[in-house]
């Protein structure tokens, strides 16, 4: 399995993939079709260096996008961002010509972003050694790209937690407060941050928090704030050797909340293969993950659903999990709570070739027939391969899912209705 945070490393080929829908389902419903105000195509491509992935996608003031990642300058790897229009044309306000570069001094890869106020706070991992070793990488930068000198060190912040690998890949915002989770060195790793960017000592020691759940590598690739309380999501890896969909709860103090699962932590296996969470999203008491999960042999986009409580909701598909095939090797990155209750899904498949793949169930967690024309998923080719890495939904629900298309940035957008 490709698990975050390297997750685009290897680069599936290929040319076509079998399943057109029928152009009568999709002249009865749109949900589903790319947005043609968007770029013209749907979708827009953005070169930055000499190779560049998105792996992390946001809103940002009233319906423009943010897409941040990685670009290669033939050198090293630094942190890389474009801020679209509503249009899909880049930002000129933005940075230089919409895109702006950030260099640590190493080899960094962005994976996500949040918005605090009008600044744009990212986050990542860095290292000096090709990654044999890295860690923690945050930047937050002004409405106009410049790096926001009032938070770390000229508006960059680097977290070691004390050990050979840390990589954060994902980040979110409540006021002032900013937590990003990823993997330290085979747990789940989190940093919560003051507006200023300095460790938050009322949080775990010194800012920092590691929870193992079997003794073996597991890794927080989602993070959201549910009240005063954090919720991670991302792989455990389980004592039989396969991983399963994990959860931990803590509270504003960064203990395990123990009202939540097993003191604070939860494991969801779908078929007694491997599974990972990739993204979380919650709605009121709703916690949804998505992700990928084994069945059978064959991966599939993966879906649970849980209470306040972390037990898994009978109400979705019976037993709290769902999955689509979308007919190759299927993972989601990104998902949400979509229009009513409903939970929607972005990624990529490959089989003969690699492409963007965007699903969605109904609250009742089965595949939505009122969306790709009846199939409950669509798929996207853009250039000779494209990986769909991140998501997010845009103003009118509209889905944007940012990835790589023949070695750039690529952001596609999606119709909801």
């Amino acid at each position: 399995m490709r698990f975050k945070p390297r997750r685009f490393a290897a680069v599936a080929f290929g040319l076509a993939l079998a399943g057109t829908l029928a152009a009568s389902a999709w002249a009865a419903n749109n949900a589903g079709q790319l947005d043609p105000s968007f770029g013209g195509s749907g979708y827009v491509t953005t070169p930055i260096g000499d190779f560049a992935a998105a792996q992390g996608v946001t809103n940002y003031d009233g319906g423009r996008t943010v897409a941040v990642g990685l670009a290669d300058n033939g050198t090293n790897q630094d942190f890389s961002l474009a801020r679209y229009n509503k249009d899909g044309s880049l930002d000129t306000s933005f940075g230089t010509g919409g895109i702006v570069t950030t260099d640590f001094g190493g080899d960094e890869q962005a994976t996500s972003v949040a918005v605090q106020g009008d600044k744009v706070v990212v986050a990542g991992f860095t290292s000096s050694d090709g990654y044999v070793t890295a860690q923690f990488a945050l930047a937050r930068y002004n409405k106009n790209g410049s790096l926001d000198t009032s938070f770390g060190s000229g508006g960059k912040v680097v977290t070691d937690f004390g050990d050979h690998q840390d990589f954060a890949d994902a980040v979110a915002v409540k006021g002032d407060k900013i937590v990003a989770a990823g993997f330290a060195n085979g747990d789940f790793g989190l940093a919560q941050y003051t507006k200023s960017g300095t460790l938050d000592g009322s949080f775990g020691s010194g800012g920092l928090v590691k929870t193992d759940f079997d003794g073996g590598f597991d890794s927080a690739n989602g993070v959201a704030f549910r009240g005063d309380t954090i919720v991670a999501a991302g792989y455990a890896n389980y004592h039989s050797g396969n991983t399963n969909f994990a959860l931990a709860a803590y509270d504003k103090r960064g203990m395990l909340d123990t009202s939540f699962g097993n003191g604070g932590k939860v494991e969801t296996d779908f078929a007694n293969g491997d599974d990972a969470g990739h993204a979380i999203d919650v709605h009121g008491d709703k916690i949804v993950v998505v992700g990928e999960a084994s069945i059978a042999g064959n991966n599939d986009f993966a879906a649970a659903v849980y209470d306040k409580r972390g037990m898994l909701d009978p109400k979705f598909n019976g037993t709290g999990k769902a999955t689509v095939d979308i007919g190759g090797y299927d993972a989601a990155y990104g998902g949400a709570f979509g229009p009513d209750d409903s939970v929607v899904a972005a990624g990529t498949t490959f089989g003969v070739d690699e492409r963007f793949a965007v699903a969605r169930w109904t609250k009742a967690g089965a595949p939505d027939p009122k969306f790709g024309g009846g199939a409950g998923f669509t798929t996207t080719l853009i250039g000779g391969y494209s990986d769909g890495l991140a998501m997010t939904l845009g103003p009118e629900d509209k889905i944007v899912v940012a990835g790589i298309s023949d070695g750039e940035f690529a952001v596609a957008r999606y119709l909801s209705k």
